[in-house]
């Protein structure tokens, strides 16, 4: 026994698995020698009824001879037990010896070397071991039963012995023998029970042996299956033969209970009063759009703090939306193979990005995401959470450490980090908030430490190194960060692998959320009209955070005003962010704490109680160096006294030490910082004083919010002059030709300044529109092109734009203008003392809803343009419907219009078609190229041509589908007298030779009056030449320009053009 104990190792084995293994060798010993000694005694147990017979032990032995052959098959039963788990043992030493050397590897203390080498040898070789096994017990357990000993051993046995038998032995005469008779003898055999108790044992042993290595190859393979990192050496020896399995399970198990636990509610932004029923949304019910950017959107943004209210839906070429979490962690299609490994999540303040951290740490726990059985998305093992602003220290720490701190993780034992370092591909680390990360400048700089897990790092080394995939590579690294904190992880010779944009609500969003906000019918509605009619309060709301305070105030002026009318609601964002800040103070301060009155008469602007007042001024303190510093988190001794102002939030302690904790606060947001900053400048400082600060940091975009405060919050009159004479005066002039171009650099200065005049003219009188005026008296056209400018910039350019009575001509083109931005351009074209005849608006996202704004203007008797340019807006037909309404009404004076590289289609020229056959309709010029445009389209066009109503005189439609047809219909409108089309341009349009048979026929009619043709960058052959030179042969035709570049024309087909026009002294400008 204990030289097997030498060649048998217990490691080798499962705990349960080794047991069996035991058993199958005390098997092994005791029952071969059980058998033995029964069929060595049973003989002298077996008797037979025979009486008289002087032969009578022969006859005995002779029954019991053919008991055995009848019983035994030949081969003894000893034997055949002994060969049975002598087998059986000898695969169990053979596989145990072959993995005795990986064994002792495995059990090293360093979790680092074990994860060196990743193979399955051992799992593959217990697989084989188990599997011979099982065939053994099988072999033996049909041997048993069907061929060798199927009678089982009976006790009763019936002997038949012939006389010839018993004459040989009994010396009987031949003449005697000749009469052969058969006898019967009854035997019994009183060993039988006992042999066949023990032969049944054998059969038990191996059919339970069978089931239990079958049960475990099956458990073995099915985890397998499932878990990669279970086939692998390390984690079959930790969780089959070790046992550790519950150790890692335990750990998980607490992990995820505490993660649901502590994530069931989002925290409100603004606390509820003392003594009311805590308001909180579950989190699972909160929503978060997300856009997929292919490649960096960082050029995207205007560097610094005042991405915060610009509550805008992109549209880009590129893009995806996502209506899973695990879309995040998907491959691109066109590399289905590589998944990205660092994502970076950009967002501006307010957005969510944090939210969304939580929802993919819930997901995970609640096992609704990264299941690996679910089988869809990327499956992950391990889900960590860490906020930058907790790693502000200096102090070093490894990667252990590292997932010690993480969000409800607890302390990882080395079973569990052994587990994780050898799959780092099932590990997902998310790091939410770069911009609250204290040391953000050294990321990039952190190369002269190495790539050895075990050694500590400073934690902006770790995160470089985790990012870039020198350390733990294979994770999955996600991190979050405003877009003014991007360049801080601009890595010399590595970008993120996938780059996402966090946008917020939309319109219909924003209504629920308003709708889900009030809970009250009449509440709601007079919210929400309050909220979209105006551009400024719609724009704040797509940000979630800025909508909550928006709404949150609104609702508490329309209460305490027991919902009396709206026209006083606030609509600027300082009026906003100062109603917040009076509802915060009257909630938690125990001055006016649930005191109606007092709370009325605050928003009434009567001002704060001195106590309160200085309180917020120390505040406010806190919250200028704060920005200053650029420093979003305090102590507990910086805000002493002030922690319950309502204003603070507290963070989770930082651990200082084994015991120690420190406490730390920042505001309830940003912006309520930011206000308060505001607030201390206005307050503190005189008016030279307020001057100089603004002159020193008005190129200062982490200012900008701040700035925009401090002009609505200047009340004096003298003061009020004197600062909007500062922001005016500070509009840079690049003036040629009456055309105002900001210069490109200071383009983010000009919408800076534009807010700013917004803000301050609430409290204003009328004398900054005469400094506007007057500064920009002789500008006629302004352009404000590619300066990424949202809805909520338009707002303030338009403001500031009604007051200039000398633009003529307005280009906003290439910015994020959607529909809420026409609606403020609405207000500009609608004013009587505007002059503006050309607007330029293309390449902006402004949608149906935009052009129905516009339209709703062109309408009126008011609005003066003449040229529209809304080329690549997003428009459909139904846009289309809108305009061409307009189109039709007397009052519309336009006479230019493009609508290119949009989605108007067939039925979109269908209802500009019905418009063009009007009188009342003064369009003269039309660019509908790229617009999806077939037959049918091309057919309503021809006909509104054919009228003597339609005054087009210039038509381009390239880039469409026109086909035979197409053409066709349009070469008999022009060959009508009430066709009035001078200019056609129908390049890359695919026409080809046949198609242009039918021009070339129109063009030799009398009735045609083109004189400019474009028909390049088409499929025109010489054939096709051919039939345009014989037009050209013919008097009637009046073409003076003609443009047939980039098509298939030979020199010959050349050659005959060049004869045609010599023999007929034909002048035309050609382009070929």
């Amino acid at each position: 026994m204990d030289t097997i104990k030498e060649f048998l190792s217990r490691k080798g084995f499962n705990h349960l698995s080794f047991f069996v293994v035991i058993c199958s060798v005390v098997f092994g010993i005791i029952l071969p020698g059980v058998f033995a000694y029964i069929e060595a005694s049973e003989q002298r147990y077996f008797s037979c009824q025979i009486k008289g017979r002087e032969n009578k032990d022969f006859l005995e032995k002779t029954c019991f001879t053919d008991y055995q052959a009848k019983n035994t098959n030949g081969f003894p039963l000893y034997g055949f037990v002994l060969l049975n788990f002598l087998l059986v043992i000898m695969v169990c030493i053979c596989y145990s010896q072959s993995v005795l050397s990986k064994v002792k590897y495995l059990e090293s203390e360093d979790p680092e070397m074990q994860t060196n080498q990743s193979t399955c040898l051992l799992y593959r070789r217990y697989c084989i071991q188990l599997a011979v096994r099982f065939t053994l017990h099988m072999i033996f357990f049909i041997l048993q039963w069907a061929v060798l000993y199927p009678v089982n051993f009976p006790s009763k046995y019936a002997c038949e012995l012939s006389s010839n038998l018993e004459a040989k032995h009994s010396n009987i005469t031949s003449s005697d023998a000749a009469n052969v008779t058969r006898s019967w003898y009854d035997c019994h055999n009183s060993q039988a029970e006992t042999k066949k108790f023990w032969t049944i044992t054998v059969f038990v042993v191996n059919g339970l042996s069978h089931i239990f290595i079958l049960l475990e190859l099956i458990y073995v393979m099915r985890k397998a299956k499932i878990n990669v990192y279970f086939r692998e050496d390390l984690g079959f020896f930790n969780i089959h033969l070790l046992n550790k399995d519950n150790v890692f399970e335990n750990y998980l198990a607490e992990m995820k209970k505490n993660i649901k636990k502590n994530t069931k509610f989002y925290e409100p932004l603004l606390p509820n009063i003392p003594g009311e029923k805590r308001k909180l949304l579950e989190l699972d019910e909160i929503y978060t759009n997300l856009i997929i950017y292919h490649g960096r959107v960082k050029h995207e943004f205007r560097g610094e703090r005042h991405e915060i209210f610009e509550g805008y839906l992109r549209s880009q070429e590129h893009h995806q939306s996502m209506n899973k979490i695990e879309n995040i962690f998907e491959p691109e299609p066109e590399n289905p193979q590589e998944r990205p490994l660092s994502i970076m999540i950009i967002g501006r303040p307010g957005i969510g990005k944090s939210l969304l951290c939580l929802r993919i740490l819930r997901d995970w726990a609640c096992g609704k995401t990264f299941n690996e059985e679910a089988g869809e998305g990327k499956c992950f093992e391990f889900v960590y959470l860490f906020k930058f602003r907790h790693f502000n220290s200096d102090e070093k720490i490894n990667l252990q450490q590292l997932l010690k701190r993480g969000h409800f993780a607890g302390a990882v034992a080395n079973e569990v980090y052994q587990r994780i370092l050898s799959h780092p591909e099932k590990v997902l680390l998310i790091f939410d908030g770069l911009d609250e990360f204290g040391k953000k400048e050294n990321i990039v700089k952190e190369e002269e430490f190495g790539n050895n897990l075990a050694e500590t790092l400073p934690f902006s080394a770790l995160y470089a190194k985790l990012t870039l995939g020198e350390l733990f590579k294979g994770a999955t690294v996600v991190t979050t960060s405003r877009p003014t904190a991007l360049s801080y992880v601009s890595f010399p010779n590595k970008t993120f692998d996938r780059t996402l944009e966090i946008l917020g609500f939309n319109s219909e969003e924003i209504e629920k959320y308003v709708e889900r906000f009030c809970q009250h019918s009449t509440l709601k509605e007079k919210l929400w009209n309050h909220i979209s009619i105006n551009a400024n309060l719609l724009s704040l709301c797509y940000i979630p955070a800025n909508c909550h305070i928006v709404c949150y105030s609104l609702q508490e002026r329309l209460i305490i005003r027991d919902e009396e009318s709206v026209d006083d609601l606030p609509t600027t964002l300082t009026e906003i962010y100062e109603d917040a800040l009076v509802l915060i103070v009257c909630k938690h301060n125990p001055h006016y704490r649930c005191s109606r009155p007092k709370q009325e008469k605050l928003l009434s602007e009567q001002g704060f109680d001195p106590k309160v007042e200085e309180s917020l001024k120390r505040l406010g303190e806190i919250a200028y160096d704060g920005i200053e510093e650029n420093r979003l988190i305090f102590e507990s001794n910086e805000v002493k006294k002030h922690e319950e102002s309502g204003l603070l939030h507290r963070l989770p302690d930082q651990k200082v030490g084994v015991i120690r904790h420190k406490e730390q606060y920042c505001f309830l947001h940003l912006t309520i910082q930011e206000l308060l900053a505001a607030r201390y400048i206005v307050k503190r400082k005189s008016l030279n004083e307020l001057q100089s600060w603004i002159s020193e940091h008005l190129h200062e975009g982490k200012w900008e919010v701040v700035m925009q405060f401090v002009a609505g919050l200047v009340h004096h009159k003298e003061h009020m002059n004197s600062i909007a004479g500062i922001f005016i005066e500070s509009l840079p002039r690049q003036t040629s030709d009456e055309i105002w171009v900001p210069p490109y650099a200071q383009k983010e200065l000009v919408i800076r300044l534009f807010k700013c005049i917004f803000e301050i003219s609430r409290n204003s009188n009328n004398q900054w529109k005469s400094l506007v005026a007057d500064n920009l008296s002789d500008v006629v056209h302004i352009q404000l092109v590619n300066m990424s400018l949202t809805d909520v910039d338009i707002t303030a350019i338009v403001f500031v734009l009604q007051e200039i009575k000398s633009i003529v001509s307005v280009n906003v083109s290439g910015n994020h203008i959607t529909s809420i931005g026409c609606q403020e351009m609405y207000k500009l074209l609608t004013m009587s003392e505007c002059k503006l005849t050309t607007l330029f608006i293309s390449y902006n996202p402004i949608g149906d809803d935009g052009l129905k704004h516009l339209s709703i203007a062109l309408a009126t008797n008011e609005c003066k343009l003449t040229t529209l340019v809304i080329s690549l807006d997003q428009i459909s037909d139904f846009g289309l419907k809108h305009l061409s309404d307009a189109l039709a009404k007397n009052e519309c004076k336009l006479t230019t219009l493009d609508i290119c590289g949009n989605r108007i289609g067939d039925d979109g020229l269908k209802h500009l078609s019905i418009a063009l056959a009007k009188n009342e309709c003064k369009l003269t010029t039309l660019d509908i190229s790229k617009n999806q445009i077939g037959e049918d389209g091309l057919k309503h066009l021809s006909d509104a041509l054919a009228t003597n109503e339609c005054k087009l005189t210039t038509l381009k439609i390239s880039q469409n589908q026109i086909s035979d047809d197409g053409l066709k219909h349009l070469s008999i409108a022009l060959t009508t007298n009430e066709c009035k089309l001078t200019t056609l341009n129908i390049s890359y349009n695919q026409i080809s030779d046949d198609r242009l048979k039918h021009l070339s026929d129109a063009l030799a009619t009398n009735e045609c009056k083109l004189t400019t043709l474009d028909i390049s960058w088409n499929q025109i052959s010489d054939d096709g030449l051919k039939y345009l030179s014989d037009a050209l042969a013919t008097n009637e035709c009046k073409l003076t320009t003609l443009d047939i570049s980039h098509n298939q024309i030979s020199d010959d087909g050349l050659n005959y053009l060049s004869d045609v026009l010599a023999t007929n002294n034909w002048i035309l400008n050609l382009f070929k």
